[in-house]
């Protein structure tokens, strides 16, 4: 889809002004005393419109939960009910060109269009049948990508389709019937038709596990676009039929560059800019030995692209340690402060080519700059040289950027710290969210110690060499490891509405209504392994196992006419209402409000509170006289009030709108000085 700059739109609009301005024209967004009226219905005006941020932006008072500090795109897409990429063609269109008027804006439908028919005498439950165009139109080629032709299509067997029928059960109308989906402008189709099975692919699908699907079966770990690559022309062969290849002599390459992509998509995108490709199933994909080795020896360097997405490098990284030949092509920063159509931040390659250059050659060139930036996991360079005598002469070299590279692929960083004063700074472990922070006069020899287990572990033909360059090299010392990449850590583990305790293998994420135990991938922040700070070691990972109890040992849950009048103040609408709900809980007895149930009355911390809270145990163990039911109450409301200190106490965050001082009261009241 073709891409369209946010921040031009938003320039064009004078930071956003304009769209408000045409929404409530003749409006001074300036004069501190305006208000706005957002809402069908608002008898009085509650939104302001203020200039935070770099950007115009909108407040509705009256209903902060939705609209709260919204920017001009974000407001369009909320009033008009559009995606991200029609928000900005809106505006596009309707505000800054004035194209066409507010009611004449089309929205587009991303969705096939959907008839059905009766099953016909040729009609088989469970088959296919597919219309194809008889070309690709200039809107299908621009779904799939910027430079792609209908000629590159044709080479890769995508087609075209018009529409197509699937016989099949229908729950609505309880029989058989043949479904027929046609694509429209707005919502291509296409079938990547490989002979034995098909690929439909719909590029402008929105629910991701609808966008493609396979009819026929597939065969295990195929490889995509591996019969193109055995029909290629032989780019080392000269013009006489000479072949000079003068590389390895373990390889017999065809092409000089192959590139492996994460799916079709970006396949088809890097193919328009010439180059030659292949792709699985999915980034996660895997392939053997012997299918890598078969792709590997038809190219003189192989390279694979990363996307920007974490999953997306944890994939290349996994691949690219096992290959250590590999070239990563790793996708600038910057494209993560764009976003795609669907208005998330941009991650691979198909979003690069639609946003580099301004047209294909300045589009190939940005391209041909991030692969001649790309490393292997070999970082070292192996060369042999002819001495007078006629012998020969091995020696190795390491690459300090590719180091950096190597280095960096498995967690290693530096950063700013703290607790390091004399230097302000430490170097970082990173293992998934599980971080170790080192200090700078031990980073020398644990990175040595690092790199020679990696490198025993790869069973090379030249690993003793290779050892014996990191033993004596001083390439490999604190000076030059400064210039690791620096990272940011963020190790805070709360927010205002969630708290997250980490272990070894998981950790709890905790809120207001449950408790959930979650991969450490879950957790939004780092989460401290480790830091020795004066020969004691600071964790955030509690050394403990860990598991989660159907319910949990004491319960608080409000009585039902208590719930009753909580569910009415939330559905209130109006002040006087909100107003007379709250003389009602008011006036609610207090030892009626809530009901505790203990689960579990043999653990040890459960019978410590009730002991703590038991305050008539006199007359119950000592009188032998059993509590009444206000008694009773009074005992469990004091267990609920102590869990809600302990609770807040233990929490990390605290409002500070609600600077809460906890304090202690002896229940019997007695002279001063007795």
């Amino acid at each position: 889809m073709e891409y369209i700059d946010q921040s031009k739109i938003i320039d064009a609009t004078h930071d956003g002004h304009d769209v408000f301005a045409y929404y409530f024209p003749g409006v001074d967004f300036r004069d501190r005393k305006h208000f706005v009226k957002i809402r069908s219905g608002e008898k009085t005006a509650s939104a302001k419109v203020n200039y935070f941020k770099n950007q115009w932006r909108i407040t509705d008072f009256g209903n902060q939960a939705e609209v709260n500090s919204m920017g001009a795109v974000a407001f369009v897409m909320y009033q008009e009910n559009l995606l991200y990429i029609d928000a900005l063609r809106w505006i596009e269109e309707v505000v800054i060109r004035h194209s066409v008027g507010r009611d004449e804006f089309k929205k587009p439908s991303y969705k096939a269009e959907y008839s059905w028919r009766e099953v016909g005498p040729e009609d088989k439950k469970g088959e296919y049948n597919f219309t194809y165009k008889s070309a690709p139109s200039d809107g299908d080629l621009r779904a799939i990508g910027r430079y792609v032709t209908a000629d590159l299509l044709a080479v890769f067997n995508f087609k075209a389709v018009e529409k197509y029928e699937m016989c099949s059960y229908s729950e609505k109308y309880k029989r058989d019937i043949v479904h027929i989906f046609a694509s429209t402008p707005d919502y291509p189709i296409f079938v990547l038709d490989e002979g034995t099975f098909k690929k439909i692919y719909k590029p402008h699908e929105f629910d991701k596990k609808y966008r493609f699907s396979y009819v026929g079966q597939k065969p295990a770990n195929y490889i995509f676009g591996l019969k193109q690559l055995k029909d290629i022309e032989n780019e080392f062969v000269d013009k006489d039929g000479n072949y000079n290849y003068s590389g390895s002599e373990y390889k017999n390459p065809v092409c000089r560059d192959l590139i492996r992509c994460s799916g079709e998509s970006d396949a088809l995108n890097v193919a328009s800019l010439g180059f030659h490709v292949y792709w699985l199933n999915s980034e996660s994909a895997e392939m053997d030995g012997k299918q890598f080795a078969e792709v590997d020896d038809m190219c003189e360097t192989h390279y694979q692209l990363m996307d920007l997405d974490p999953t997306g490098y944890a994939n290349a990284m996994k691949f690219a340690h096992r290959h250590i030949n590999l070239c990563t092509i790793q996708l600038p920063d910057w494209l993560k402060h764009r976003n795609d159509w669907r208005g998330n931040p941009c991650k691979d390659i198909k979003d690069f080519i639609n946003i580099a250059g301004n047209n294909q050659d300045e589009t190939l060139h940005q391209f041909n700059i991030l692969k001649r930036r790309s490393f292997p996991m070999k970082f070292w360079q192996k060369t042999i040289k002819t001495n007078k005598d006629g012998g020969t002469e091995i020696s190795y070299s390491i690459n300090l950027e590719n180091y950096y590279y190597f280095l960096q692929s498995h967690g290693w960083y530096i950063t700013d710290s703290e607790y390091h004063r004399k230097a302000g700074y430490c170097y970082a472990k990173i293992d998934g969210k599980k971080v170790d922070l080192i200090h700078p006069e031990q980073v020398k020899k644990m990175v040595k110690r690092f790199t020679k287990e990696w490198i025993r572990s790869k069973g090379l033909m030249d690993e003793v060499a290779v050892l014996n360059k990191i033993n004596s090299s001083n390439q490999i010392g604190e000076n030059n490891l400064q210039e690791l990449k620096e990272i940011e850590l963020n190790f805070t583990n709360h927010t205002s509405t969630t708290e997250w305790l980490h272990f070894a293998k998981s950790s709890l994420k905790i809120t207001r209504d449950k408790i959930e135990k979650v991969n450490h991938e879950e957790v939004p922040n780092y989460i401290l392994n480790g830091i020795d700070i004066n020969g004691t070691t600071i964790s955030h990972v509690i050394d403990k196992p860990v598991w989660l109890e159907n319910r949990p040992a004491v319960e608080v849950v409000a009585t039902e006419p208590f719930q009753a009048l909580l569910d009415r103040m939330k559905e209130a609408k109006t002040d006087v209402e909100r107003e007379d709900i709250n003389v009602e809980i008011a006036n609610f007895p207090e030892l009626d409000r809530y009901q505790v149930t203990i689960n579990d009355r043999e653990f040890v911390w459960v019978r410590f509170l009730r002991d703590v809270t038991n305050i008539y145990w006199k007359k119950e163990l000592e009188q032998k006289t059993s509590l009444n039911d206000a008694e009773k109450k009074e005992q469990d409301l004091l267990l609920a009030n102590i869990m809600f200190v302990l609770g807040f106490l233990a929490s990390e965050h605290k409002n500070p709108g609600k600077p809460w001082l906890v304090f202690l009261q002896d229940l019997k009241i007695s002279q001063i000085g007795q």
